[in-house]
């Protein structure tokens, strides 16, 4: 009997401690559960604020109105709980103007495939041109240029162009002379009418005894086509200096095909101009022209 009421003295004793310790453990398990498994509810706003809740665990308080509110969180609430940032306004540019003008007209060098030096200001008016040979083995614009000054002609060179043969300049090779630079007479043709408005091409090489090479033909091809559309010259005026009145020459030699040449050229092969007679002459010389033909000192 004794031994029952020590125990039950014993057990009563303990009972508040047990109480106690699973109250706490019980606690415990609470606040472990309102972490893991759920949420409690939200905190009462402070004053004069209202609270807005987005989700189980986000929950705003601003003193803004729901309709303040609603303004200022559209669009920036929606990517909460992702990883991507709301997109930012993107800046708006008119749509640039068309320019509808019609293009410019290509210089006329460009459109006749020449060279830009040979596209210099005209100051006179250019009828014909003058395809000669130099009736020499080689030659240049420079060495041509020095024998004419030895002559004693003033400005020297009597071609506006020469087109070398490989020996003294490049194999068809195209040299622009200070004549056509200057725009002043000529001293090729033997004619006054010719030498002031026709345009000298000589072409090194003896044709009497040979043909043109074929860069030779290409460059005077592209020489020409370049002066008939920049001075208005027809294929009918592209000629020979054999076909100048007044002059006795085989210039530019009997293996020089000028009617081919034209007709490339989209001219009559048979058709030449032929201005009227005028005083054989070399006016930009000074001295007239009775020299031997179909030789470079004496301009064939």
């Amino acid at each position: 009997m004794r031994l029952s009421l020590f125990r039950f003295g014993a057990i009563a004793a303990a009972l508040p401690l047990l109480l106690a310790s699973w109250g706490c453990k019980d606690n415990r398990q609470a606040a472990a559960g309102d972490q893991y498994f759920g949420a409690k509810p939200p905190a009462p706003p402070p004053a004069n604020y209202t609270a807005k809740r987005y989700s189980d665990t986000i929950t705003v308080f601003t003193p803004m109105s729901d309709e303040a509110m609603e303004r200022y969180t559209s669009g920036r609430m929606s990517n909460l709980g992702s990883n991507q940032y709301p997109e930012e306004p993107r800046a708006t540019f008119p749509p640039p103007e068309l320019d509808l003008r019609p293009p410019a007209a290509p210089p006329a060098h460009a459109a006749a495939g020449g060279d830009p030096a040979w596209n210099v200001p005209l100051t006179r008016t250019w009828s014909s041109i003058v395809i000669h040979h130099s009736a020499s083995d080689r030659g240049s614009a420079s060495i041509f240029h020095k024998w004419h000054l030895q002559r004693g002609w003033e400005n020297g060179l009597g071609y506006d162009f020469v087109i070398g043969n490989g020996s003294d300049s490049g194999d068809g090779e195209v040299e622009v002379g200070p004549r056509w630079k200057k725009q002043i007479d000529g001293a090729h043709a033997g004619n006054d009418h010719y030498n002031q408005h026709g345009i000298g091409i000589c072409l090194v090489g003896n044709f009497d005894h040979e043909r043109p090479s074929a860069r030779q033909m290409a460059s005077l091809e592209r020489l020409v086509r370049f002066l008939q559309a920049k001075c208005g010259i027809p294929a009918s005026r592209v000629i020979g200096h054999d076909d100048v009145p007044g002059k006795d020459t085989h210039c530019p030699g009997a293996h020089f095909d000028l009617a081919g040449f034209r007709a490339r050229l989209g001219g009559s092969p048979s058709s030449a101009y032929v201005p009227p007679v005028t005083t054989a002459s070399t006016a930009s010389t000074g001295k007239k022209s009775a020299v031997k033909a179909n030789s470079v000192m004496s301009v064939p």
